[in-house]
């Protein structure tokens, strides 16, 4: 959804970021996965990038529930986005919290690799 905050889950020293727009759009607005368009609005301390710049970023987590096969359901706290320097490499080095394994689907295993643990 346009105009979201989003929380970033990487060691990028930005805290959140806001959604200009979608890039693929699945269904109604975006779910794991999503390849989405960010601007920084505002930043406390950050030597790597500049706020009021365009950056792409993923969705990792989302607070809406998220059905699986199996029949189980997926929900995070809150909705939880990486920054990426090009359509496949990640800004940080180091990603907080867990994701969810259907990011594997979109991007690489790599991704998977920063982090402690998929759900």
């Amino acid at each position: 959804m346009r105009g979201a905050i989003l929380y970033i889950g990487d060691n990028t020293e930005v805290r959140r970021a806001k959604c200009i727009g979608i890039r693929n759009v699945i269904k109604s607005g975006f779910q794991v996965g999503s390849h989405i368009i960010v601007v920084i609005p505002y930043r406390r301390v950050s030597r790597r990038l500049i706020t009021k710049n365009i950056y792409s970023a993923v969705i990792v987590t989302t607070r809406k529930e998220k059905r699986r096969l199996s029949g189980f359901y997926v929900k995070a706290l809150f909705t939880k986005a990486l920054l990426l320097k090009t359509n496949v490499e990640l800004v940080g080095n180091h990603i907080y919290g867990p994701i969810c394994f259907e990011v594997q689907q979109f991007f690489s295993i790599k991704m998977l690799s920063y982090t402690y643990l998929c759900i």
